[in-house]
């Protein structure tokens, strides 16, 4: 059996501990005997990658028991420069696990609209302004729900150089901050990078459009609808829209950290004003539907549960869009199906990962999300926290001791 870890078990919410020469990286919770594999993993990804703090959650399914949580535990500082401890329900920024939100609002709306919307609706008869764009692409009007939901729209940042979601401010292309209007706006005088639907890019910006797609279709903010269809529903309570500064943070949200020697930039709210990526270096407005959602682990988990079972449904399941290459819809596992699923989120000063590691026949599903508070530079962790993570599930798998511990993931 792999040997324990201590656990610092911290009642109080955001109990401030001040820093010491222990090397020991705290981690909070309730005690989870036999699941130490996981609290190991994360540690010692944390070590490697200096990040200062994390949260994971983890669900397992069991015959004859059913769906519950079996460990929630923070880990690290939510905040290292006032020595606040991670707690198992801190808020992280989600970066573009926040798609799959959108995307799924994207397919109630299709629902709610009984036949008058579907999935090859094309953008220029919900959005007036891709009718006519001021680049004359007659390539552009075509655009449909459906290129925008899986990344074949006809942008390519490798082919544009940048990422205008996170640089047309900085270029000086459209003015500051970069509303995502403003930057739709830029994006029009440009002709597209390949024929919608030809071939798959990834595009924040797509989603972004999507963004302004449901709030035309549900004559209402993005956000709102979304709480009102999605996260109210399935009880997601802590997730919220977050906010670009410092002070903008939502109660019990962690602060970011950029890695060690990264160099200010200049703030989209005013440029001789130099500030570290996270906070001000993008509009985290303008992101909303690509990756401006702020969550906990056990709030994903929930959303991805729901997708995958059709618990607490919100939509009806299996849909067209499960699954497709790039899956940013969770995938619905009928009987005898297993799919697995696999989404990461990645901005300057967060990283987090939502999995569903189901393909493994004749194994019960369990599901896993991690989210920490600063992105390294260097390599990609992302793998290393797949691999870790799933290695430890197989751990605790062998060893016998998912048991029948834990709570229920819906109240």
């Amino acid at each position: 059996m792999a040997a324990t870890l201590p656990l610092l078990l911290l009642l109080p919410r955001l109990t401030p501990l001040a820093f010491g020469s222990d090397p020991i990286i705290p981690i909070t919770g309730e005690p989870t005997p036999g699941l130490e594999a996981f609290d190991e993993a994360m540690v010692r990804l944390m070590e490697k990658y200096g990040l200062p703090g994390a949260v994971l959650a983890v669900v397992r399914e069991e015959p004859g028991i059913g769906m519950r949580v079996v460990l929630e535990h923070g880990y690290g500082y939510a905040d290292r420069d006032r020595s606040l401890i991670a707690q198992p329900d801190s808020r992280f920024r989600i970066a573009s696990i926040s798609k799959p939100l959108t995307a799924v609002a994207i397919l109630k709306l299709i629902q709610q609209s009984h036949g008058k919307v579907t999935l090859d609706t094309k953008v220029s008869d919900i959005l007036s302004e891709f009718k006519t764009p001021r680049s004359g692409d007659t390539r552009i009007p075509n655009i449909t729900i459906r290129n925008l939901l899986q990344h074949t729209g006809g942008w390519d940042i490798n082919m544009i150089g940048f990422d205008p979601m996170y640089s047309a401010v900085h270029m000086g292309l459209v003015p500051r901050p970069g509303t995502a209007q403003e930057i739709i706006n830029y994006m029009l005088t440009r002709r597209l990078d390949f024929d919608p639907g030809s071939r798959a890019a990834y595009s924040n910006f797509g989603y972004c459009v999507l963004g302004r797609v449901i709030e035309e279709l549900s004559d209402g903010p993005y956000g709102r609808y979304v709480a009102e269809n999605i996260t109210t529903p399935l009880e997601m309570n802590a997730t919220a829209l977050g906010g670009t500064l410092v002070g903008d943070r939502l109660p019990f949200e962690a602060h970011y950290y950029d890695y060690p020697g990264a160099p200010l930039i200049n703030s989209v709210f005013d440029a001789p004003y130099l500030v570290p990526w996270p906070y001000g270096g993008f509009y985290m407005k303008a992101h909303d539907a690509s990756g401006g959602w702020v969550s906990t682990t056990t709030d994903l988990l929930r959303f991805l549960v729901s997708m995958n079972t059709g618990q607490h449904g919100i939509i009806p399941l299996p849909t067209l869009l499960q699954p497709f290459p790039i899956g940013e819809v969770p995938p619905f596992n009928g009987p005898g199906q297993n799919w697995g699923w696999y989404k990461t989120g990645s901005h300057p000063g967060t990283v987090g990962g939502l999995r569903l590691f189901g393909e493994r026949a004749g194994k019960p599903r369990t599901y896993w999300c991690f989210l920490v508070n600063s992105r390294p530079t260097g390599p990609d962790p992302l793998p290393d926290f797949e691999t870790a993570l799933n290695n430890a599930v197989i751990q605790v798998e062998q060893e016998g001791h998912f048991g029948s511990g834990g709570h229920p993931l819906w109240k």
